[in-house]
């Protein structure tokens, strides 16, 4: 399913924290914050961590993951499907080179089914 999003989406959140040097940065606090804050229901919190790591770590899936659940929370389904879709495409790449196991890659699969029937 293709998802319309605008094509300067991930362009606009890099723009947004320019500060943030992709790799360089002790990113995993934002990650274990995002999904605190998820959990806890402060969504704009939880939308800022994501983002700040998908900037700092573009190439890994968490970042995509959490803002994506995040926005399905905030009932943004285009917004959280693109983003599982960007997930999904970088999980693969860390399955195929064997640094994620087939129950973590399953277990973003199944979200993003249960974001599409919804």
């Amino acid at each position: 399913m293709a998802v319309e999003i605008p094509e300067d989406y991930l362009e606009r959140v890099r723009r947004e924290f320019s500060g943030i040097r992709p790799h360089r940065e002790r990113d995993w606090d934002w990650r274990d914050r995002g999904i605190q804050l998820l959990e806890e229901g402060d969504l704009p919190g939880a939308e800022r961590q994501f983002k700040q790591l998908i900037v700092s770590q573009p190439d890994h899936h968490d970042g995509f993951e959490g803002l994506a659940l995040t926005y399905k929370q905030m009932g943004r389904k285009d917004e959280a499907l693109f983003l599982m879709q960007e997930a999904l495409a970088r999980a693969r790449r860390f399955l195929a080179a064997g640094s994620l196991d087939q129950e973590a890659f399953e277990t973003l699969e199944r979200e993003y089914r249960e974001m599409l029937l919804r």
